[in-house]
């Protein structure tokens, strides 16, 4: 009895060790400093770009060193954290920054490949030049292309702007004029639109297209979760609110895509067909109507959110898996949803009533 009470105390106690280890790990006590970081990517054999300890406001608070074709990331400002707690071992936390500087490496003498160019809203893309050499504007900020490398800065407008005049090289003592590039990037983006002026802040270019496409816009304020809103565009009639997390690991000009917000003429065809047979949960925003969707269908789940304002909707949060979707993050988006400008939206004029009417269920 008592070789059976050692032996389950023994246990109790490596379990518990190990517990302790791997939340230690999870809230990075065992990873690099910051310092150490820099150091590496200082001592390294290709160069990095940065902003140094800060911009104006905005610390510098993480770094990812090299992996694959990435030398270096850096993220400025406090992360916005969103996933579960980063003690929680069995959480997935994600983390975006305000502002993200990465630096990849290319292959010198060869043209750039079209994967290292952004692309905008509508798959197009734009150039543009930025510190005198050549750049790529993208949905999520832009891509420097400077000697062997490819200098991503990402965030809204205003700040990636300010980014671009501080950026110097984490090397103490490297120059801080941006080399010429060896990576032929004028020839992979001449056919590019040309846009000399990349750097409309996003709430400049709210009130523009709340103006000029005559839609009424809504948005889900500057952050949700943990993306922020980095850009708004016009593609056709429709007007799209982007919401992107800045993580250590994204892709070259490519932070995640949390949350879209669509506002566009209404399609009853495209509406009845997502609300027929659907779980719906009524809700309203400024005063317009809306609906939460959830939909089993027999190719699998879709769910999303619809606004109706005017003569148009508001769709987002829409998801599609062969599973089942999460309905947390939708709900979330239709608490998050806020009229932009007037604190009430039009009524619908069309028959909103007789579209939620093909819910199956309505609560």
């Amino acid at each position: 009895m008592r070789r059976l009470a050692v032996r389950t105390l023994i246990v109790v106690v490596l379990v518990a060790a190990a517990a302790i280890v791997v939340v230690l790990f999870r809230t990075g006590a065992f990873a690099p400093s910051l310092h150490d970081k820099l150091e590496k990517v200082a001592k390294g054999t290709q160069p990095a770009w940065y902003l140094g300890d800060r911009l104006d406001d905005l610390k510098l608070t993480g770094a990812a060193t090299g992996k694959a074709r990435r030398i270096a990331s850096f993220g400025y400002g406090s992360c916005r954290h969103h996933g579960g707690a980063r003690w929680n071992p069995f959480g997935n936390p994600t983390c975006g920054y305000p502002l993200l500087v990465q630096t990849w490496r290319l292959d010198a003498d060869t043209p750039v490949n079209a994967d290292f160019i952004p692309k905008l809203g509508d798959g197009t893309c734009a150039r543009t030049t930025l510190r005198g050499v050549p750049a790529a504007v993208g949905t999520d900020g832009v891509v420097l292309y400077t000697g062997a490398e490819a200098i991503g800065v990402l965030g809204p407008a205003e700040l990636v702007r300010r980014a671009v005049a501080a950026l110097r090289p984490v090397a103490p003592g490297a120059p801080s004029a941006l080399p010429a590039p060896n990576t032929q990037p004028r020839a992979a983006l001449a056919d590019c639109r040309s846009v000399p002026g990349p750097f409309e802040p996003v709430t400049g270019r709210l009130r523009r297209l709340l103006k000029s496409s005559g839609l009424p816009l809504v948005t889900a304020g500057t952050w949700f979760q943990d993306a922020q809103l980095t850009n708004a565009e016009q593609v056709g009639r429709s007007v799209s609110l982007d919401y992107e997390s800045c993580r250590l690991g994204s892709a070259l000009a490519a932070c995640a895509s949390t949350l879209s917000i669509t506002v566009e003429p209404v399609n009853r065809s495209v509406v009845m067909s997502d609300l027929r047979g659907a779980k719906c949960t009524r809700f309203s925003v400024g005063g317009a109507p809306g609906v939460v969707w959830n939909n089993q269908l027999p190719s699998g789940d879709a769910a999303g959110v619809y606004l109706f304002a005017g003569g148009a909707t508001v769709a987002t949060g829409r998801d599609f898996t062969l599973e089942h979707v999460d309905p947390g993050k939708i709900r979330r988006a239709a608490r998050a949803l806020r009229p932009l400008g007037a604190g009430a939206l039009p009524k619908p004029s069309f028959d909103a009533g007789r579209l939620v009417g093909l819910c199956a269920k309505t609560s």
